[in-house]
């Protein structure tokens, strides 16, 4: 089979290289992934060949991108990766990932497809911009997660609807244990129901089941501080509710650390003590 797949390589590059394309070129090989070198100084990209890939072990490599469309993952680690562009799904096609281990990886998220994780592993990983939208997340653990600039989307946003009517509105997130990791600037939306997952508690963070309401009661609150710290204040509120627009009910608002939000003891009480 192995043979085969080779053969069929090789006549591929020759009809490329004959009609004046630039081929990728292969520098390590799995049993059905490789990493290969992309043309025009873009750089290594891990990738699927065959469209399920199982326990297979990529731990410790970096890559400039990790990309996959329609392939599914089983019991393969991925982990102490570094991956500048982590993509996966797209196409009309979806990628996913089961009982997969990221763990201690870096890994930055780029604009993708349909993605499905199910009971993963990203102990002790940093996340950077995942805002994967349609996506599946269950049953996931991220403890000791450094998780940053990212959004949780439980349902597509209006440009995706609009551009793709046909995808599933809602996507599946539920399961999911953050309790023990670090959330920056990150954000649930479009209707994720945040009794379903376990979330951080402490000093950083601040929970509502009625957001809406959450964030009247700090309008109110604000509305009786100095112009500057009111105007301060309020930005973040604008922020804030940009995450309830589009039907999500429960807020979960991350300390800013950008620039510390004066007043921030006394919002974070607001908001929980609804």
């Amino acid at each position: 089979m192995r043979d085969l797949r080779l053969a069929r390589a090789q006549n591929l590059t020759a009809g490329l290289m004959g009609r004046g394309v630039v081929p990728v070129i292969g520098i390590r090989k799995g049993a059905v992934m490789e990493i290969v070198e992309l043309p025009n100084g873009l750089g290594s990209k891990l990738r699927a060949v065959e469209g399920l890939v199982v326990g297979e072990d990529w731990s410790g490599t970096g890559v400039e991108r990790f990309g996959t469309t329609s392939t599914r993952f089983e019991h393969c680690r991925f982990e102490r990766m570094r991956v500048k562009q982590f993509t996966a799904g797209g196409a009309g096609r979806f990628a996913e990932f089961v009982d997969c281990s990221f763990d201690r990886s870096h890994l930055s998220f780029s604009p993708a497809g349909r993605t499905r994780f199910v009971r993963c592993s990203f102990r002790r990983a940093r996340l950077v911009d995942f805002r994967v939208n349609p996506v599946d997340l269950i049953d996931c653990d991220f403890t000791g997660a450094d998780v940053r600039r990212s959004i949780f989307w439980g349902g597509l946003d209006d440009y995706k609807r609009r551009r793709d009517p046909d995808l599933r509105v809602r996507n599946d997130i539920r399961g999911n244990d953050f309790s023990g990791a670090t959330l920056v600037d990150t954000s649930f939306r479009r209707g994720v129901d945040l009794t379903l997952q376990r979330l951080p508690a402490g000093e950083d963070y601040a929970l509502a089941l009625d957001g809406a309401a959450a964030l009247d009661r700090v309008r109110a609150l604000v509305d009786t501080w100095d112009q500057e710290n009111r105007r301060d204040a309020l930005d973040r509120v604008k922020i804030w509710q940009s995450d309830l627009d589009g039907g999500q009910e429960h807020l979960f608002v991350c300390r800013p650390k950008m620039k510390d939000l004066a007043g921030w003891p006394a919002i974070r009480k607001t908001i929980i003590n609804g």
